[in-house]
């Protein structure tokens, strides 16, 4: 019986420790942002809404792990609460608001208009337009980007004045959306070769999946990373295709260019980025 339960112990810690490592291994690693309420040069019960679409926007381009800060002074207090003696209840509020981030969206509602539409005495709804800026932060460096502004056009008149908002952003989503594809193109790595010739790589395996939008037919550059006086240098040695989307976090590429020096930077573990062409 003793002999039993050092074994089943043993299973136990085995199991535990495999699930463990397998986490690890598939841990996300795309690049974290933080989202920050927007502000307003004039107060407006609209900033909510524009800034869950700016949420929405980054989140549906899978490119990365997005931090809903809107209610971060909430959530402090609710953590504040629970480490006190009287909060007894087992629940305790979600820390994903509090992860650390790579980069901060910050921004800055510059004007909302919405008019009443009337034709002959008769409602015809309402009409909104809006403009704002937007500015990315590097919570490393300190450093920001241009503001990038955004203004609405072309939006139909709605029934209330909060679809008349809703409406105006819809407008601005496809803008939205090329400005983060341009400020973060997918980057990635080698994860291996998974087919090889006479040392030149035909087939290989990227560290990217459907978590990061990527699918068959996508192009890639591969580039080789040299730090000279303390900059990156890049250089393209390099081009593949995605044939392949294997789950979450992978992707079988064909190699159309560069197999030889693919396969060096493979071998000798060198620096490098597989960066995916616009």
């Amino acid at each position: 019986m003793k002999i039993l339960c050092i074994f089943l112990i043993a299973l136990t810690y085995t199991a535990s420790s495999v699930h463990t490592l397998y986490c690890q291994q598939t841990q996300d690693k795309r690049r974290i942002v933080a989202v920050e309420k927007f502000i307003s040069d004039t107060p407006t019960k609209y900033d909510r809404a524009i800034t869950e679409k700016v949420i929405e926007i980054i989140t549906k381009s899978k490119r990365f792990q997005v931090v809903d800060r809107t209610n971060l002074d909430l959530i402090k207090k609710e953590q504040a609460l629970q480490k006190t003696e009287e909060f007894f209840d087992g629940n305790k509020v979600q820390q994903g608001a509090m992860k650390g981030a790579d980069y901060q969206v910050i921004g800055n509602i510059r004007m909302i208009n919405i008019i009443r539409m009337t034709s002959g005495g008769e409602f015809n709804g309402y009409r909104a337009t809006l403009s704002f800026n937007l500015k990315i932060v590097n919570t490393e460096t300190s450093e920001s980007s241009e503001a990038q502004s955004f203004e609405s056009k072309g939006a139909s008149a709605q029934l209330t004045p909060e679809r008349a908002v809703d409406e105006a952003i819809r407008t601005l989503e496809e803008s939205m959306t090329n400005y983060f594809q341009e400020e973060f193109p997918v980057i990635l790595t080698i994860s291996r070769v998974l087919k090889e010739d006479d040392d030149e790589a035909e087939l290989i395996l990227i560290s990217g999946g459907k978590s990061h939008g990527l699918k068959e037919g996508d192009e890639f550059l591969v580039k080789s990373v040299e730090m000279i006086d303390g900059s990156p240098y890049y250089q393209e040695v390099g081009k593949i295709e995605l044939t392949k989307v294997s789950g979450d976090n992978f992707s079988e590429c064909e190699v159309d260019k560069g197999g030889k020096s693919i396969m060096e930077i493979v071998k000798q573990k060198r620096e490098h980025i597989v960066e995916r062409i616009k």
